[in-house]
């Protein structure tokens, strides 16, 4: 039996009413580290009362901060408690004269809903950094964690991503020795974890989430990964490539967060479950998840639009993406979506919009200091070069890239760039250099299970093709973006050749035009050239 729930147990068989306030303290703890968020706001609700009778106001006000903690979790409590509790607060405030420390604890809850209400200022940024200064100031290393998660995450939000990370590594040093609280500690991962993510710094998110792992391993019997923090941890797996143990903890989350009322994380919840179906090629499967991520207010782009792609509706994928990001002038947000935008445009042989996404893409690379987004950058950047017939000037964004996603551990999208490399490798006469890319990624595809990554490196590709090698090499052309006209000039045929040719290849492929003959050539021929 561990220590928490043997805790549990001991506390939970007598009545609240011959507990002291200590032991409802120490029950209310242990039912939180059990993932029994109710019992823990009720007891944590008897300890306030009990305090306050005693006259002791202080420990009253840190027990409604514990209370509201727990709340946080027990999403079925928050929308008829937490207001309640909130005027609590409000009249501890106004009828006792609270310490400095004590006042920070209630402080915090005014600067959790300007946070959770999108005030991202540097009045904001200021009220947390005073928390934690009183924190330090006090040697309460509880109130110092969470005020400088706050603050953290509050630079983050407002660009200041280099400064907000700062404070946070200095917090990872902190949680990982020990020094908060057991509650505190869980909840400083979740809410940090999210902050990486946020930040799309997936070094450090990797980081802390191996630390939690770690800590959550020694508290033994510990529910630490529930509702959002499974969905965060979910995220770090899919990108890892441990899509077994990342869909777990999505089916996880999603059981979980059905339980409560804030569906927008259900939501999100639903979408990243899409993601890893439709990574490994499940495509009914990632539609449930993006139909239902959509029924709980979750906008299911990119996935979806991704998904289209992949099923060759690029119209549709490119208008759904236009529409998301003519609707958001949230970095974070076009952050997610440019990388896809960039991809459809690529299908669509719209080589300025690829530029444009790949363009802002990299200023936000540098206005984050993420070498994630850099390495997308660069990605599109040799796609780019390579759309335009110049595999030269892609070999270096692709290698640059290549080593960035192996830094970041990110399997899947350093396997597709060795196929973009060995497209570049095969147009520049390397057929041996571009045989070994493909093999590597052939064997990161198979152990991750990226079915339909697989299916578009069939090593007899053009042998399976229903095209002829001259019209072949008009799909290449086309794929490009040339006209008939430049595609004639290069092939040395005339343009009605090159037309008759069009018309023989639309009825062998059953495709009506020629952005569906460059998804058709990305799809089926690229990496295998």
């Amino acid at each position: 039996m561990t220590q928490w729930l043997s805790d549990y147990e001991r506390l939970a068989e007598r009545e609240s009413s011959e507990l002291g306030a200590d032991e409802l303290q120490q029950r209310a703890t242990a039912a939180y580290m059990l993932g029994r968020y109710q019992e823990s706001v009720d007891s944590w609700d008897r300890a306030h009362s009990v305090l306050l009778n005693e006259g002791d106001a202080a420990g009253a006000s840190r027990c409604l901060f514990w209370l509201l903690l727990a709340i946080g979790e027990d999403d079925v409590s928050v929308a008829p408690r937490m207001g309640g509790q909130l005027a609590r607060i409000q009249r501890l405030v106004e009828e006792f004269s609270l310490g400095e420390l004590e006042q920070a604890y209630l402080d915090c809850y005014g600067c959790i809903g300007k946070f959770m209400s999108g005030e991202y200022d540097e009045s904001v940024a200021a009220a947390w950094a005073r928390i934690a200064g009183i924190g330090r100031a006090h040697a309460d290393d509880d109130i110092w964690a969470f005020g400088a998660q706050g603050h953290g995450r509050t630079l983050i939000r407002m660009g200041r991503v280099r400064e907000g990370t700062a404070v946070l590594d200095e917090l990872f040093v902190a949680i990982g020795s020990g020094a908060v609280s057991p509650m505190m500690a869980g909840w400083v991962y979740c809410s940090c974890l999210e902050a990486c993510q946020e930040g799309f710094d997936l070094q450090r998110a990797i980081e802390w989430t191996r630390s939690a792992n770690r800590w959550a391993d020694e508290q033994g019997g510990l529910e630490t990964y529930t509702g959002v923090c499974l969905l965060h941890r979910s995220r770090i797996r899919r990108m890892l490539g441990s899509w077994d143990d990342a869909l777990q903890d999505a089916d996880r989350a999603c059981v979980q967060l059905s339980e409560g009322r804030i569906h927008y994380f259900l939501g999100a919840a639903h979408y990243h479950r899409g993601e890893i179906l439709r990574l490994r090629g499940d495509h009914r499967g990632a539609e449930d998840g993006y139909r239902t991520a959509s029924q709980y207010g979750h906008d299911p782009q990119p996935g979806l639009a991704l998904l289209r792609l992949a099923q060759g509706k690029h119209l549709a994928a490119g208008a759904a993406l236009r529409r998301a990001l003519d609707e958001t002038a949230d970095p974070c947000r076009r952050a997610e979506l440019l990388p896809a935008r960039a991809e459809v445009a690529l299908v669509e042989a719209d080589a300025g919009a690829a530029a444009a996404a790949c363009a802002e893409l990299e200023e936000l690379a540098e206005s984050f200091g993420s070498r994630l987004l850099r390495a997308e950058a660069l990605l599109l950047r040799g796609r780019i070069a390579l759309a335009a017939a110049d595999p030269r000037t892609a070999l270096e964004p692709l290698r640059t890239a290549a080593r960035l996603w192996h830094d970041l551990e990110s399997p899947l999208a350093g396997a597709r760039t060795r196929v973009h490399l060995a497209a570049a490798c095969a147009a520049l006469g390397d057929v041996e250099g571009a045989e070994m890319e493909l093999t590597s990624a052939r064997a990161v595809f198979e152990a991750i299970g990226a079915q339909d990554d697989l299916a578009g490196l069939r090593s007899d590709g053009h042998a399976r093709s229903p095209l002829s090698e001259r019209e072949i090499e008009v799909v290449r052309k086309v794929a490009t973006g040339l006209s008939n006209r430049a595609v004639a000039t290069q092939l040395h045929i005339s343009e009605k050749t090159v037309a008759s040719h069009l018309s023989h290849i639309f009825t062998k492929l059953d495709v009506p035009n020629r952005a569906a003959v460059t998804a058709y050539y990305y799809e089926e021929l690229a990496g295998n050239r």
